[in-house]
């Protein structure tokens, strides 16, 4: 028997489906080995797109390193606020029992001094009595009276200074009151802000992961890329042999070696 060496193809009499990726991307998880037979629809892989910048449009990644910049700014100036408001409230806290000692003593000078001005008042009554019966002088009286007018002048000013303290402590009380209300707010406003931040990011990582699915029933081919793996648009990742499809072998065979084929 003549033997001729010539070459050939092996093929698969219904096709190879190759799939591949609509972008560059990374392989994220593969979801079946060679040889192993699928369904159609049946989960192979599933990747993550890395493609960058694509028809004007910010890549998946760039807007996840934008959203964790954002997020890092948001959550240093919650910090920083945080940090603020304690600083401030303290400060207001410190006013606020600074001013109401200071009312407690003055206070306590208007109560000494009221018992001061009776007492004032007493003198000034028993000279005008005294008087009246002849054992008493004006200028004791002028004296008495002049005592009382200085006493009652001191405690005009005391009472006055009382008022003023009681509007300063009203403004502190205030004061706090609005800068809390104005911390919570800012706080709840931030920390909003970072939650919205974390929901935009999990819909992008969602939007990001594609699974590529066996578009026909048959056996798993060629796995080409492994987890972790990146993956050029359009170049083949795994391969799908048709269910039923029988190799053929393509000969490219000299004619003057064709007479001498024969079945087997």
């Amino acid at each position: 028997a003549r033997r001729v060496q010539v070459e050939g193809i092996v093929t698969h009499s219904a096709g190879i489906a190759r799939i591949s990726a609509p972008a560059n991307a990374k392989i994220e998880e593969v979801h079946v080995r060679e040889g192993q037979a699928v369904s159609r629809g049946r989960p192979l892989v599933t990747i993550s797109l890395t493609q960058g910048s694509a028809g004007g449009s910010i890549g998946v990644e760039a807007q996840l390193a934008e959203l964790d910049r954002q997020f890092r700014e948001l959550q240093r100036q919650k910090d920083l606020a945080a940090g603020l408001a304690t600083t401030e409230q303290s400060s207001l806290q410190a006013q606020r029992l600074g001013t109401e000692q200071s009312i407690l003593s003055l206070e306590k000078q208007d109560a000494i001094l009221t018992q001061r001005l009776r007492l004032d008042q007493s003198q000034r009554d028993r000279i005008q009595r005294l008087l009246t019966k002849g054992a008493g002088t004006k200028v004791e009286l002028e004296e008495a009276e002049r005592v009382l007018l200085i006493g009652r002048l001191e405690q005009e000013a005391l009472r006055e200074k009382i008022i003023a303290k009681r509007e300063q402590l009203a403004t502190i009380r205030t004061e706090m009151s609005s800068r809390g209300i104005n911390g919570v707010q800012s706080a709840s406003q931030i920390s909003q802000r970072i939650a919205e931040i974390a929901r935009e990011k999990a819909n992008l990582r969602r939007q990001d992961k594609l699974v590529l699915a066996a578009p026909i029933d048959g056996i798993v081919g060629d796995l080409a890329l492994k987890s972790g793996q990146s993956a050029d648009a359009d170049k083949s990742i795994v391969s799908i042999i048709p269910k039923n499809s029988k190799l053929e072998v393509q000969l490219q065979a000299p004619s003057s070696a064709i007479g001498f084929v024969r079945s087997g």
